[in-house]
């Protein structure tokens, strides 16, 4: 019986300290800086690379087009050791009946906005949170994830994705929400938030508007669905990482992203296009992106996104102002942060330098 209980005490101490390291582990790497850039294939990858590892840049994303690329972009970030992540939009061109529908209304706003061919198109923020007070649309297509085939579809692009590239980190999750950035206007997402409000006035003694409704239903149903695409991820491919970037906005709520179960929860601080952001939003954005992070779960890591352009008439961001934007996201004390395009660090080298300058290198 003593011997029993020797060996009972043993395993008990050593599972005990493989969970304690572990957890040691997770949050050693919460705490650590994280840099993500949103790139595209470039023919001098190695270039590429260690442009990333001089900035500090822990992870790059890219899309996979074909196998040639996406080896020859995973072999020169083994080398500057740096990750990895495969971008991935929810995206099927070739069935119609599972786009988002938005109300006649809005197509037509949106239709002028796509016949606006000046530069910048007159303010129209492209997905970011609209300044027009008539409203915006996103000028994409996007799959309704209230059909349960779309939940499919995602499944297997992601797994094939996983199955096919092993040598990848992680998922970069982007574009995912709503065309009219509030609702899908679809049968059966009006079904569905029928079904819903009908319960939340039964289970609640509160009374509560359908407008209200709607808005937590497409908040729920929004996140609810990332959340079971990022442990669709983890399940197919334990230890893989998982990132996302908040877009399109959503208006009832911009930053919601801390509600998701995501290793790096990139949500913007400071969008592309003019009017700027005033630099107290940046601020404010800024200190709930980092402080309020691990809100509803313990995973995520909040990165600072900021947008830039440079150089395209209607829709450029000087470097000066790309320096004010890093100095007070700076002020929040972390030096984590997330940039698209990333590849504008090798078109002008003299943003890397702000970047250094603001942010620093990330302490180990």
């Amino acid at each position: 019986m003593k011997k029993y209980f020797k060996l009972f005490l043993l395993t008990g101490i050593i599972l005990f300290q493989f969970i304690f390291n572990f957890e040691a582990q997770t949050n050693s790497d919460q705490l650590k800086p994280w840099r993500g850039g949103w790139a595209y294939y470039n023919t001098n990858i190695a270039e590429l690379m260690k442009t990333a590892k001089n900035l500090g840049f822990n992870g790059l994303m890219f899309y996979i087009k074909d196998d040639r690329q996406t080896k020859e972009i995973c072999l020169a970030a083994k080398k500057e050791n740096i990750d990895i992540y495969a971008w991935y939009t929810p995206r099927d061109k070739t069935n119609k009946d599972l786009w988002q529908i938005i109300s006649q209304d809005e197509t037509e706003r949106l239709q002028k906005i796509k016949n606006d061919k000046t530069p910048g198109k007159n303010g129209y923020q492209f997905g970011g949170e609209p300044v027009n007070l008539d409203g915006e649309a996103l000028t994409d297509d996007l799959l309704c994830f209230h059909r349960p085939e779309v939940a499919e579809i995602c499944k297997k692009q992601l797994k094939e994705i996983l199955q096919n590239y092993p040598q990848l980190a992680g998922i970069a999750f982007d574009y995912f929400g709503y065309k009219n950035y509030k609702c899908c206007r679809c049968p059966v997402s009006e079904k569905m938030f029928e079904a819903y409000y009908k319960k939340l006035l039964k289970d609640s003694a509160a009374k509560i508007t359908a407008e209200k409704a709607l808005e937590q239903f497409s908040l729920d149903t929004l996140t609810a669905f990332i959340n079971s695409l990022a442990d669709y991820v983890r399940e197919v491919k334990p230890g893989c990482k998982t990132t996302i970037h908040i877009y399109p906005t959503f208006l009832a709520e911009p930053l919601y992203g801390n509600r998701l179960n995501v290793d790096y929860c990139l949500q913007t601080v400071a969008w592309y296009f003019e009017p700027f952001w005033s630099l107290e939003k940046i601020n404010s954005y800024a200190k709930t992106v980092v402080n309020d992070a691990n809100r509803y779960f313990p995973r995520p890591q909040g990165i600072p996104f900021v947008g830039i352009y440079m150089g395209k008439p209607g829709i450029s961001k000087s470097k000066d102002r790309f320096r004010e934007e890093l100095k007070v996201i700076a002020n929040t004390g972390t030096q984590s942060f997330s940039i698209c395009p990333f590849n504008i660090f090798l078109e002008h080298p003299e943003l890397g330098n702000i970047l250094l300058d603001e942010l620093g290198i990330p302490k180990k």
